[in-house]
């Protein structure tokens, strides 16, 4: 890979001002992503996911919304840039599939209309080339009957129709790095496979990135190159997929592990579970922001940890490394 990254995200925060205050959605979040490179990121909703997402595309437009840090995309700062600059960006560039498809496709435009939009706003090409385009990407997204379905409302698709629909328009111009938000959400698995295959192809073919957010870490074992894994608006753990899921190095992390059925040994009689609920982000409990629900956690957790490790897999965690590999034993990779 080139030295210099695709995107590269530095000591990114996100507040919201409200009644009781400033609430930081994403908290001092760095990352780097390559170029032909998957970045996994996974945690329980309300972790700061997707807030990362849009504030990579300068989607969080709220008028109490406090950002800063630093977001570097192919060079230029991402930060500050005026909305028509973005829009340069913004579907010819960076790609995104949002997580609700049922909000994501303006109501009263067919679907391939809403398509051709996209097209012609970056690519010199007449309405009828940009539908034709517009039916093949209906078409590679494994929509049935395409030609139809470009012409029709989104209210008449299914839920998965509507989710392949917004795929099909986030990798429309064939974007150097693509910002999926749970894009296999209301499909089957057959589908699901479609759309994983089709995000394959787009970094085979055109050499695109991908930022993936999901919560189904299958997902992740079969497509990504990293994982990050994000706490209450920060990455607690980082590092090559094979290392994070060979051997897990947070505790959060071991419970998002312990709660997937084994594929193959003695069957448990009851998953393992995450005790409590995640903290409220206008009250984050001192230290380590995963304190109050870690089983394992003592006094040196009152100060939060910063992310450390070796070999490019670390964590936001003080428990010594030996204590750690005693706790969480080597896993098998059962995907990837």
């Amino acid at each position: 890979m080139p030295s210099e990254p695709l995107l590269e995200v530095t000591d990114l925060t996100v507040q919201f001002r409200s009644e009781e205050g400033l609430v930081e959605a994403v908290r001092g979040v760095s990352f780097s992503v390559g170029r032909k490179e998957i970045l996994g990121l996974v945690g329980e909703s309300g972790s700061g996911k997707s807030q990362t997402l849009l504030a990579i595309m300068g989607l969080v437009d709220s008028p109490n919304a406090v950002l800063s840090g630093s977001i570097r995309f192919q060079g230029q700062e991402l930060m500050g840039l005026s909305r028509r600059a973005l829009d340069r960006i913004r579907g010819k560039k960076i790609g995104m599939i949002f997580q609700d498809p049922m909000t994501s496709l303006t109501p009263v435009h067919t679907v391939g209309a809403q398509i051709v939009e996209t097209l012609r706003a970056h690519e010199p090409l007449s309405r009828r080339a940009a539908h034709d385009r517009a039916v093949e990407l209906i078409d590679a997204v494994g929509i049935p009957v395409p030609r139809a379905v470009a012409d029709r409302y989104p209210h008449q698709l299914s839920g998965g129709m509507r989710q392949r629909a917004v795929i099909a328009m986030a990798v429309a111009c064939n974007p150097a790095l693509l910002l999926a938000d749970e894009p296999t959400t209301a499909l089957d698995v057959t589908i699901q496979a479609q759309i994983l295959d089709l995000i394959g192809r787009l970094r085979e073919d055109f050499g695109s990135s991908v930022i993936l957010v999901t919560h189904d870490l299958g997902v992740v074992a079969e497509t990504s190159d990293r994982v990050n894994v994000m706490y209450a608006g920060r990455i607690v753990e980082e590092g090559p997929k094979a290392a994070v899921f060979r051997r897990p190095a947070h505790p959060y992390a071991w419970g998002l592990f312990g709660s997937i059925p084994p594929f193959d040994g003695p069957r448990p009689a009851r998953l393992q579970a995450i005790p409590g609920a995640p903290p409220k982000l206008s009250a984050l409990p001192e230290g380590c922001a995963f304190r109050p629900r870690c089983p394992h956690a003592h006094e040196a957790c009152l100060i939060e940890p910063g992310l450390s490790g070796r070999a490019g897999h670390r964590s936001a965690c003080v428990l010594p490394e030996e204590t750690r590999a005693t706790l969480m034993p080597a896993r098998e990779v059962e995907r990837g």
